[in-house]
């Protein structure tokens, strides 16, 4: 089996609570940043590999087939099918049967999360459903997630216990779903069944997702798109000198600076970068000083570098013990998803600095690139994207990687 390279995106609601902007647009067309939001969507499916998209269209539908005439963008084969506007999402499904590959992503056209392809495309392989949602944490959610891997859809939400809310970008097995006839009426009945079965399985994206259901969650959207230099730092080992193996850095008097990579990151601060610390201290977990301590520590650590102009917006700590097996401790990316969820920011979009393989595979299990800084041999397997002696030698190279970021961003992708 090989991942679907196909993306089908719902495209035809109305957008009632978009009003007055969807008098006139189809929701999906709505401007974020000044461009249609389906642009957005599209980029960040081809960024992830897939080849073609299936537009299921139906409100102002011409709209739509007008700006993707072309039937290209962003290097992916687009291709629309409008059907009437008073149709629901499971009809549309219904009706483009012959257009489906045979296993597909199904995306909702006014969602946008965090695409961490390999991943959910793991999680589908693992849990042989015919349907893997991606799904994200929510108090007021639809879905039960269990043990099993398997995932409990609640579409009226009264049943309790939901802990999370769909949001699409779901891998779908073609025929197992036209066997459940979605023509009857709204794709949440298929998922409903398919609940009902035991055969819906979900991935936790685990981080903040953005919609444009409203003008103020479009606009908040806004914000979570717009480039952002910021960058995910390691504490021991980057910003000081590491204790001896099974001792740890309790102390001001024990915390000595690395000089070359502070130093560094002084010189992206010039640049306008911003910082977030993401470190393990299992000294917590083991009993050897207290989150408090720490805290302290972290309190001067951060004064020091504000005197040198490098802005350390949060601090995320994993105080657990290694056999806590919890899921925060690198080189489970937890740390990266809470630090995403409350800062708002694209981990697709930036990069982790961290001295050890380990911070390697988290920034790869997070969704980010990674700098390996010092003498440690990367993984040939799973290298990072730059090996450096220290930060100040990457700030030409990081600069650079965030200037195309900016620059691919203020330049539309071309409808080639």
């Amino acid at each position: 089996m090989t991942p679907p390279e196909q993306a089908v995106i719902f495209c035809g609601g109305l957008g009632t609570r978009l009003r007055p902007l969807t008098n006139d647009l189809p929701k999906p067309m709505a401007p974020v940043l000044g461009r249609p939001f389906l642009d957005h969507l599209i980029e960040q499916l081809a960024e992830s590999g897939i080849k073609r998209v299936l537009l299921l269209s139906g409100y102002r539908a011409d709209q739509i087939a007008r700006h993707y005439a072309s039937g290209r963008h962003a290097g992916v084969a687009i291709r629309c099918q409008a059907t009437p506007a008073e149709w629901e999402t499971g009809q549309r499904l219904a009706a483009a049967q012959p257009l489906l590959d045979e296993r597909y992503l199904l995306l909702y056209g006014d969602n946008y999360s965090p695409l961490r392809y390999a991943s959910l495309w793991s999680r589908h392989l693992a849990g042989q459903r015919p349907l893997t949602l991606t799904v994200a944490p929510k108090v007021t959610g639809n879905i039960r997630l269990h043990d099993d891997g398997t995932a409990t859809y609640d579409s009226s939400r009264t049943q309790g216990g939901a802990t999370h809310v769909e949001l699409g970008y779901m891998i779908v097995e073609r025929d197992a779903i036209a066997a459940l006839e979605p023509a009857q009426g709204s794709f949440s009945r298929v998922l409903s069944q398919l609940s009902d079965q035991g055969r819906l399985a979900a991935f936790d994206t685990e981080c903040a997702y953005e919609s444009i259901s409203d003008l103020a969650r479009l606009h908040q959207l806004e914000t979570h798109l717009r480039p952002r230099r910021l960058l995910l730092v390691d504490r021991d080992g980057v910003l000081n000198r590491k204790a001896p193996r099974g001792c740890y850095v309790q102390h001001r008097d024990e915390f000595v600076w690395i000089d070359e990579n502070v130093a560094g990151l002084a010189a992206l601060a010039q640049a306008g970068f911003e910082f977030l610390i993401v470190s393990n201290q299992a000294g917590v977990g083991r009993g050897l000083f207290t989150l408090d301590a720490v805290d302290t520590l972290h309190a001067w650590m951060l004064a020091e570098l504000a005197r040198q102009g490098i802005v350390v917006r949060g601090v995320y700590v994993c105080p657990h013990h290694w056999e806590d097996h919890c899921s925060c401790r690198k080189p489970r990316a937890g740390l990266f998803f809470q630090a995403q969820r409350e800062h708002r920011f694209r981990l697709d979009r930036t990069l982790y600095l961290g001295d050890d393989v380990r911070d390697v595979t988290a920034a790869r299990n997070a969704g980010c690139g990674s700098i390996l800084v010092g003498d440690e041999h990367p993984e040939p397997d799973a290298p990072p994207d730059l090996t450096v002696p220290d930060i100040l030698a990457a700030v030409p190279w990081i600069v650079a990687r965030f200037e195309h970021w900016e620059q691919s961003f203020a330049t539309p992708s071309a409808a080639n």
